[in-house]
């Protein structure tokens, strides 16, 4: 096995898996080399899905989402708040068209349960807040299944689980099938570049640099991989909110309900898999999935939380 380069990925992981245990049930995880598919569901609070609790989390490190830890220092430094700063990236979008509620509870999977951590602020890049981050939804670098990996992620949050599965996999083929596929990569590659953490040493930068020059030999020895989010709705978490009858019956009645629904969904996301390029079987792909019982209640409960009014 190639040893590329050892980064401090540890120290630059600033997401801890402290909320998933906290606000999440880890119902069923089905895996194979290459594809993976990790359901959770949010537990309750009292016999009512705890979204407002998910809401409050993601608020809250927003911050952290947007600056490395050495720029939310200086913004300590300077006496000045650097959540007040970090929200003005969200824009005044309409929250059901809103892109990055799903990049950022990407990126709390992503390094809390992968622990690799995020190595580019691209949302930084936006000169119009309003405007959506172009090319993958979160960039992120690490150990991955024990090799050095670069992961490109992607989010999808819709009503309709097929939906979204079906998009998020178009979006990852881009980078590996057509004949704009190298193009894709490169120029994802360039952003990344330009917008890396300012929480690696001088040499880091230059380590994890030449990783992602596409023609470098380091970048041929490190594996690609992606991180898929998928948020639906979800119509049995309402029916099980009629019939609980405190948390713990109402855990013990999710846990049985999506540790089917995740046997069920591993072979048709591998089906999905299949009907596309075959580029797309080479790559590792991880899903999170995470039903709610509205993502249109779940984007206007975000929009509100950011903006303290109702869009």
């Amino acid at each position: 096995m190639t040893q590329v380069v050892e980064l401090p990925w540890a120290r630059l992981i600033q997401i801890q898996p402290t909320w998933v245990e906290q606000l999440l049930i880890e119902c069923e995880k089905c895996s194979e080399p290459k594809l993976t598919a990790r359901a959770y569901c949010l537990k309750f609070a009292g016999t009512q899905e705890n979204l407002i609790g998910l809401v409050d989390m993601m608020a809250e490190f927003i911050k952290k989402f947007v600056f490395s830890e050495a720029e939310l220092k200086a913004f300590e430094d300077k006496g000045r708040d650097p959540w007040r700063q970090a929200i003005k990236y969200f824009g005044d979008t309409d929250p059901q068209r809103e892109g990055k509620y799903g990049e950022l509870l990407l990126f709390l999977f992503v390094e809390s349960v992968l622990q690799t951590p995020l190595i580019a602020h691209k949302i930084q890049a936006l000169t119009d807040y309003n405007d959506q981050v172009k090319g993958s939804d979160g960039v992120f670098f690490g150990k991955y299944r024990e090799v050095d990996t670069l992961l490109l992620g992607e989010s999808k949050m819709y009503q309709n689980r097929n939906n979204a599965i079906n998009d998020a996999l178009d979006s990852v083929n881009k980078f590996h099938a057509g004949a704009s596929a190298q193009q894709e990569l490169t120029t994802e590659l360039l952003v990344i570049r330009k917008n890396l953490t300012k929480d690696l040493t001088s040499q880091d930068v230059d380590m994890l640099l030449e990783m992602l020059d596409i023609n470098s030999p380091r970048h041929q020895a490190i594996n690609k991989a992606h991180p898929v989010l998928i948020v639906y709705d979800e119509d049995s978490i309402p029916e099980i909110e009629k019939a609980c009858t405190c948390s713990e019956d109402a855990s013990e009645r999710l846990d049985a309900q999506f540790k089917r629904i995740a046997h069920e969904l591993h072979p048709i996301i591998k089906s999905k898999i299949n009907d596309r390029t075959p580029e797309l079987n080479a790559v590792s792909l991880d899903f999170f999935l995470l039903p709610v019982s509205s993502v249109q209640t779940f984007r206007e409960m975000m929009y509100e939380a950011l903006h303290n009014t109702k869009w």
